[in-house]
């Protein structure tokens, strides 16, 4: 004698599917509440990139004040300073006046960049662990593609670099400038760069700064470096 077959009532299994969905749906909102939009990170970042602009000479050379993103690479490494970066690269025009610079100009233009604080930027969600870094800005002018790499400009693939005749300063000199007056403009520009300490990275930071004073001084990066670290030591009681 055959077994009927027993029927589940379609009414019931239809509330349970509405459960489930619901509780996968609460699952997957958990999991990604405190992941970060990419629309919303480039909104953030592009906005921090316009504000640094705005405080050197190179925005005015830029066509409409206009950069594009070209690409955004997120990258993950739990060992690293700031685990989650989004590494971007922009792109440009730059306008007929920039093409009428000299070379020595237009060289004082890109140096601008050193001082903006674009390699690092905090964003997303968690600012402690989240950085934007402009990983490369390419910017054309006529038949010339100029690019910023690695605290570096490119002019068509070389380095683009001007050799200027430095000051040589010494604390006897008459300018009568002190390791005291390099140690508090570095200083000032960590203070400037890193928002008072909240968002130092030495292998961003420590070059940028150098490279700095040694522009405004005269003096090389590496004695830079020393006279820094020098007053850290002094002011520590060393």
């Amino acid at each position: 004698m055959k077994k009927k077959r027993s029927k589940i009532n379609s009414k019931i299994l239809l509330p349970v599917a509405f459960i489930i969905g619901i509780v996968a749906g609460a699952i997957v909102v958990f999991l990604n509440k405190d992941k970060d939009n990419i629309e919303d990170i480039k909104q953030e970042y592009m906005g921090e990139i316009y504000e640094e602009l705005k405080a050197t000479g190179l925005l005015r050379y830029i066509k409409d004040k206009e950069l594009l993103i070209v690409d955004v690479v997120r990258k993950e490494d739990k060992y690293e300073f700031v685990p989650v970066t989004y590494n971007f690269a922009l792109k440009g025009t730059l306008t007929d006046e920039f093409e009428g610079l000299s070379n020595e100009e237009k060289y004082d233009v890109f140096n601008d960049i050193s001082s903006m604080n674009i390699r690092q930027l905090k964003c997303g969600k968690d600012k402690y662990n989240t950085g934007c870094i402009t990983e490369f800005l390419s910017l054309e002018s006529g038949s010339d593609i100029y690019e910023s790499k690695d605290f570096s400009i490119f002019k068509n693939g070389n380095l683009f670099k001007i050799e200027k005749e430095k000051k040589v300063v010494s604390v006897s000199s008459d300018n009568n400038v002190s390791d005291k007056d390099i140690y508090e403009y570095m200083k000032s520009q960590y203070d400037r760069l890193t928002n008072y300490g909240a968002n130092y990275v030495p292998e961003i930071h420590d070059p940028q700064v150098a490279e700095m004073a040694s522009n405004k001084f005269g003096i090389s990066t590496s004695e830079a470096d020393r006279i820094y670290i020098d007053m850290e030591m002094k002011k520590a009681g060393y």
